[in-house]
């Protein structure tokens, strides 16, 4: 008795699964790892702003706005962590 068409179709759909999860996280973890990685660019340069090296000191207001800026971006890295 010979395999139906209907059955090849799903076999050849089980066959190419692997493939096309592979390739769907590949995307997935490729996009996280950008996100990732400009968060933490942003994150180094706060810090940088408020560390030793700093040319001057932040006033109050630009420290406050700054932390915002990084408790942000900590918040987009979680979710997008999260997302993994």
């Amino acid at each position: 008795m010979g395999v139906g068409h209907a059955e090849m179709v799903y076999h050849g759909a089980i066959n190419l699964l692997p493939f096309y999860l592979n390739n769907k996280l590949g995307d997935i973890m490729s996009d996280a790892k950008k996100v990732l990685t400009e968060k933490l660019a942003e994150m180094d340069k706060g810090l940088f702003f408020m560390g030793r090296d700093r040319a001057r000191a932040l006033s109050y207001h630009e420290t406050e706005d700054l932390i915002d800026e990084l408790r942000e971006s900590v918040a987009i890295m979680q979710a997008q962590v999260n997302t993994l």
